[in-house]
């Protein structure tokens, strides 16, 4: 990757970057005429396609006086790359969030900013519209770039973080303090493997792609140069596909739930709209229109109870189409809801109950926890059916769909997911077994050679 010139001299580099394309890969070369204005400071960058019109451009600029006095002149060959001088450090007075653009580096301050300066730059820039906990998390992966992490087991860490680093324990190196133009792809691949051997592979690529999101960020507004993230790192643990039920132990179930007037829309109503658990405890009786016969999702809660009105992406905000089915027991449960049916009130609350006086108040705002070990759970064991957890309830909803032959575009879209290839990878199970792929197969093999007459030789 090409670099630019500290000089205010005007330079030239060699940029060759591999670009994907449909059926191949391809080589693209560019040309960049690195300027700095010795007036203002800024930083000018001309891109070209064949190096006699860059040496062109260069020379224009010279000839202007602006961007110093030409140097020797490059003929058939480029003159070689520099290091990069990043930008000034940011001001410690202030955070980065309010801290104007920087200014290139000067005498005074030749390392430029720090890689912990460029990452809290991106965490203090972090989209309002994300989630609380979204936002926590990443605060809690960019950890492992702006401090040490100790070298132990996961409980001695988590011992150290609450009770503090006994004398003598071995650190390995944050990134944070290195300037930003010293970070090279290779230091990059070299604290990977060394954060992964810690703390895991999962959490040292998740802390990466925090690290790549800073990077990026800071080319874009901070105008640097910024290595190229390390590719083929390793995946992280390898996650074993949800189990789900078949069609006819949902049916099964389904049954059973319209007959338990009580409980059964709280573990019928997943397998019925494919919804995420926060999805269908934050649901309010305002998010169901029975005339148009669509329910909208618009909000979600969080472990604690707390509603949120932002979905887990943009595309989970969607509305769903109600089967008669789902209509008829949303109507029963309308009028029989202990929280009421008001516009914002929920339409799964607590039920209470007479065993226990600490959970005998009804209409309470339903969490995770008790959803999933008071409602969920005893429905499977009373009806001898294979455990599996809500979120399964989605999966499975996803791959009945697509068994039964609805297009992946449209299962995505009622599933939120912005993208197909989600669904297909992460959801989309067989439920149904081979032998019924092989009667298809013979049945269309079949029906093709129906017309064909055949001819004696």
């Amino acid at each position: 990757m090409s670099v630019f010139m500290a000089s205010q001299v005007p330079s030239i580099t060699k940029r060759e970057r591999l670009r994907k394309l449909k059926t191949r890969t391809v080589v693209q070369t560019r040309y960049v005429v690195n300027a700095t204005d010795p007036r203002t400071g800024q930083r000018k960058q001309f891109f070209f396609e064949r190096l006699r019109d860059a040496q062109q451009k260069r020379n224009e600029l010279c000839d202007r006086g602006a961007f110093g006095t030409p140097g020797p002149q490059l003929s058939a060959q480029v003159a070689p790359e520099l290091p990069a001088r990043a930008l000034a450090p940011l001001s410690d007075s202030r955070p980065l969030s309010e801290t104007p653009p920087i200014s290139p580096a000067s005498d005074a301050s030749p390392a430029g900013p720090t890689i912990g300066d460029v990452v809290t730059h991106w965490l203090d820039g972090l989209d309002a519209g994300l989630k609380p906990s979204t936002r926590h998390y990443y605060r809690q992966m960019a950890r492992y770039i702006l401090k040490p992490t100790p070298i132990g087991s996961t409980l001695q860490r988590r011992i150290w973080a609450r009770d503090g680093f006994p004398e003598g324990v071995a650190m390995l190196e944050a990134l944070a303090p290195r300037p930003l133009a010293e970070l090279t792809t290779a230091d990059i691949r070299i604290w990977h493997k060394n954060l992964a051997a810690q703390v895991g592979q999962h959490t040292a690529n998740a802390t990466k792609k925090v690290l790549g999101s800073a990077l990026a960020q800071a080319a874009e507004d901070l105008h640097v140069r910024v290595p190229v993230m390390p590719r083929k790192l390793g995946k992280g643990r390898v996650r074993d596909k949800k189990k789900i039920l078949t069609p006819e132990q949902v049916g099964l179930l389904i049954a059973a739930a319209r007959s338990d007037a009580e409980r059964g829309l709280y573990y019928a109503f997943p397998f019925l709209t494919g919804v995420r658990p926060s999805e269908q405890l934050g649901l309010l009786w305002k998010d169901i229109d029975f005339g148009r016969g669509v329910i909208s999702i618009r909000r979600m809660q969080e472990l604690d109870g707390t509603l949120s009105d932002i979905t887990k992406t943009p595309a989970g905000n969607r509305e769903l189409p109600m089967s008669p089915l789902l209509a008829e027991m949303l109507a029963d449960w309308r009028r029989r809801c202990p929280g009421g049916h008001e516009p914002e009130q929920r339409v799964f609350s607590t039920l209470g109950t007479a065993t226990s006086q600490r959970h005998v108040v009804r209409g309470l705002p339903l969490t995770y926890a008790n959803f999933r070990t008071s409602y969920w759970r005893p429905a499977f064991e009373r009806l001898g059916l294979p455990y599996v957890s809500p979120h399964s309830a989605r999966h499975t909803f996803i791959s009945t769909l697509q068994a039964n032959g609805i297009e992946v575009g449209l299962v995505a879209k009622l599933a939120g997911h912005s993208n197909a290839t989600v669904t297909l990878a992460h959801y989309t199970q067989a439920v149904r077994g081979g032998e019924v792929a092989v009667l298809s197969l013979e049945k269309a093999y079949a029906a093709s050679s129906s017309g064909i007459v055949r001819q004696d030789p």
